[in-house]
């Protein structure tokens, strides 16, 4: 059970620094996830 929640872990914490340090603005400033919800 452990190393599935590690496994989670690394894979959201992975997405989360590539898109921070991915240099798009709208992640950082908190506008990105109002877009997603815009074009659903």
């Amino acid at each position: 059970v452990f190393t599935q929640w590690s496994l989670l872990f690394r894979i959201m914490l992975g997405g989360a620094v590539g898109k921070y340090a991915g240099g798009d603005q709208s992640w950082k400033d908190g506008t990105a996830m109002v877009w997603h919800y815009w074009t659903q």
